[in-house]
């Protein structure tokens, strides 16, 4: 049992993809109310996310410039619910393909659960694809400026340590890493 109730929800921007909100919440130990601020995306479902390997045991991954970092950030090829009822796993091959131009032959789940749960109710559902081959070219949207990597497998942990000088690395993949080597793969 917690020790918070939660009161409302007052939504304080209303965009295109995210609203603002502050939460009022109330301390039952204390009787305080207070507010939390945070984000709620517009989408139909989870985050979906793909870690893709090629028939060579490559490691597909976007360099992507993200606008409200100014810098090139090393992810796994992700994207949000945005289209009514379509599964995760056909979200996930398509925004493979969209981004990188592969195509994997078999889908499967590695992980799901939340991130930047102080500021977000957003959660995110990862796969791993196998047999992963280059059927076309990357096709962006206007908004998206992405290169596509292949790393060794048996090197990806150098990699995302140490990645080239001015590019971060999305610290998720960490963990998925860590989920490749459980599996064996």
């Amino acid at each position: 049992m917690t020790k918070f109730k939660i009161l409302k929800d007052e939504i304080v921007y209303d965009g295109r993809f995210v609203r603002v909100a502050k939460r009022y919440y109330k301390n039952k130990e204390t009787g305080k109310i207070d507010v939390w601020e945070m984000v709620k995306r517009r989408t139909h479902g989870k985050i979906v996310g793909i870690i893709a390997l090629t028939p060579k045991n490559e490691v597909i991954l976007t360099k992507i410039f993200r606008i409200p970092f100014k810098a090139w950030i090393v992810e796994a090829c992700a994207g949000l619910a945005d289209q009514k009822h379509e599964n995760a796993e056909t979200l996930a091959r398509r925004e493979l393909l969209e981004e990188t131009g592969y195509t994997v032959k078999s889908v499967t789940r590695l992980a799901t659960g939340p991130f930047n749960a102080g500021l977000l109710n957003d959660e995110i559902l990862y796969f791993l694809g196998t047999g992963a081959k280059k059927i076309r070219e990357p096709q962006l949207e206007e908004s998206e400026d992405i290169q596509v990597l292949k790393i060794p497998l048996q090197k990806l942990d150098t990699f995302l340590l140490h990645p080239p000088k001015n590019v971060k690395v999305d610290i998720k993949l960490l963990g998925m890493v860590y989920l490749l080597k459980m599996r064996n793969v």
